[in-house]
């Protein structure tokens, strides 16, 4: 028998006081695991519909500055509003069809969150009005340059605010008529 109260070497093993000091160690490293993945679960969703949001800008600035390049006429513009004259290739604002591109008013609105888009016919006549981004900071979008009167070139920038820590995001672009008519306020 060994002295001083200790087993043989081929029966040695943990002691009680080690065995509750490695499963406390064991029991917070997997409580900390645990943590992370809870975190990383409940912010997906924010994560994603962020991510959405900021699709829909790029989105958004695609098509206006496609709009922009085809049109003939801004018929008005402020930091919330842009109306303008434009060829779309499938609308509502007529018979128009692949191929066909028809002139219509096109006009963004843009609060406090959203921005909007309208088109209607030249004069008037069938109207079609859809929600084209959500999430930013509002509602100095659009910044017209050139002559007050008769703009030839419009500058967007959407700014989506801070999210829990995040840093804001800030989309810009612009475009100039490549189509001006000289049509002012029609």
């Amino acid at each position: 028998m060994a002295s001083g109260g200790r087993l043989g070497g081929d029966e040695a093993g943990f002691t009680l006081p080690e065995l509750l000091i490695a499963a406390t160690i064991a029991l917070l490293v997997t409580a900390a695991g645990a943590m992370v993945v809870i975190m990383a679960v409940t912010s997906q969703p924010r994560t994603t519909e962020r991510a959405g949001q900021i699709q829909q800008g790029r989105v958004m600035l695609e098509s206006l500055t496609r709009e922009l390049r085809q049109g003939e006429a801004i018929l008005s513009a402020s930091g919330s509003e842009l109306e303008m004259l434009t060829y779309v290739s499938v609308g509502t604002c007529g018979a128009g069809g692949p191929g066909n591109a028809q002139l219509c008013r096109v006009s963004y609105s843009c609060g406090s969150s959203t921005c909007s888009r309208t088109e209607t016919g030249p004069s008037g006549g069938a109207t079609s009005t859809h929600e084209v981004v959500r999430g930013i900071t509002g509602p100095n979008v659009f910044v017209p340059q050139g002559d007050p009167l008769d703009p030839t070139y419009v500058g967007v920038q959407l700014v989506f605010p801070q999210d829990s820590g995040d840093e804001a995001v800030t989309l810009e672009d612009g475009a100039a008529l490549r189509n001006h008519a000289g049509v002012t306020g029609a």
